[in-house]
This record gives structure tokens, sequence and C-alpha cells, in this order.
């Protein structure tokens, strides 16, 4: 049974059981634009010869509930019904005050995780939303929230692409998106393979850990072609 839905269920019995219809009720939620709740009743009696008589006494019994701000049968004869504004404030009342933590917590929330070695898209910002939505319900709460998003691929996979890059005499700032995406794997195989390459790599991602301004800039660059041609 949906919560609070017991007028709406005894109000579609009635009915039923006035022109002499014993059916099972059913309640469901809706995934429809501006249903709230559907019953399916109908369509196992849709060859009842007083059908529409029956529609009408459901429409006008349910509409005078303080519960239903609309009710309509479709062409299917599924009950769609809108919740009303009275329905929310009765049965929805948010208590502010027991929602309070009574031992506030430290928290850390890390959430969103892009890694910007390659594309962005929709899922990242779902992990955005939804990270910051229980950031937001804690610190509602009370709890200390401290949090973070991390970026993938910084350090050693960063080293890996700026030393192939000297290694290839290729130039950073003109490369493209595309470069990247084939750089990274080439560069990750070569230090396997070379011993110097891999502690050249190393040397540079030690020297991004440090701040070197030189490793900075450049991939302060590549980050923001990234994030250019994702469109983010």
């Amino acid at each position: 049974m949906i919560y609070g839905s017991n007028n709406i269920f005894n109000t579609i019995e009635k009915c039923l059981k006035n022109i002499g219809i014993d059916e099972q009720v059913e309640l469901r939620y809706s995934n429809l634009d501006g249903v709230d709740i559907q019953c399916n009743t109908l369509l196992r009696i849709a060859k009842l010869n007083n059908l529409a008589e029956l529609k009408e006494s459901l429409l006008k019994n349910l509409l005078d509930l303080k519960e239903v701000e609309s009710v309509t049968v479709n062409d299917k004869n599924f009950i769609n019904i809108k919740l009303s504004d009275y329905y929310f404030q009765k049965y929805t009342k948010f208590d502010y005050m027991s929602f309070l933590s009574k031992n506030p917590e430290s928290i850390l929330i890390d959430y969103g995780g892009p890694n910007i070695g390659k594309d962005l898209h929709v899922g990242h910002i779902r992990t955005l939303n939804l990270g910051r939505s229980i950031y937001n319900i804690n610190k509602l709460a009370g709890n200390r929230i401290v949090s973070d998003i991390h970026f993938g691929d910084w350090g050693m996979p960063i080293g890996l692409i700026i030393a192939y890059c000297d290694y290839n005499n290729l130039d950073l700032n003109k490369i493209s998106y595309k470069d990247l995406e084939a750089i990274y794997p080439l560069a990750n195989k070569l230090s396997s393979e070379d011993k110097e390459f891999y502690n050249i790599a190393k040397t540079i991602s030690k020297e991004l850990n440090f701040k070197n301004p030189k490793y900075i800039e450049l991939d302060r660059r590549r980050i923001n072609y990234i994030f250019e041609k994702s469109g983010l």
C-alpha cells in the first residue's frame, strides 16, 4: 500500500462495490509526467457493460478527496492520479530538528573522479550531483564535511606523456586531443621496455609533485585542452 493512500484505495473499492464488483484494487507509483499513482483495476473489467458509469463515479468521488489534485482514465483504462499539495503537506512533513545529528561527525567525501586523459561525459555530471547531494545532506545534519574531487591520471601517467613528447621531439602545445589518446599507451609500453625512459618519466612525475613550474604549465595546458574538446 502506498503511504497515505488509504482514502484513495477505499474510494476506488467503494465505487466498485456500489455496482456489485468485488475486484482487487492495487495502487502503484507512476513514472509518467504529471501522474503520481496509477491503478489498473479497470483493465480487468474492460468489457463491463456499465464501465462508462463506473468511470464517471470514480472521477467524481476521487476528485472529492483532499489528497487528489486531478484524476483521469486513459484510453487503456488506467486510472491516473496526481496527488495534491494537501497530501504532500500531510504525509511528507519535514521535522528539521529530528534530522540534526546528535553526535556530529567529521566526514571526508571524495566524489567525482574523471580521468582527464579520456573523454568526459554525462556520467561525470551524475557522479558530481550525487556526491554534492551527499555533501549537502550531511552538512544540513550538522556534520563537519571535507570534500574533494579527484582528477585521475595525475602523476606518473602525466610524466610518461611529457617524457614521450620529449623523447620524440613532439611539441605539447601542438599535439591534438586524439594524439594524447595514442601517446599514453605508447609511452606506457616504452616505459616497460626502456629503463632509462622509465626513469626520465619518473623524474618528471616527481617534479610535478614538487610543483616544478615548467611541468605544471605543460600539464595545465593539457587539462584545459581536454576540457575544451569534451565540451564541459
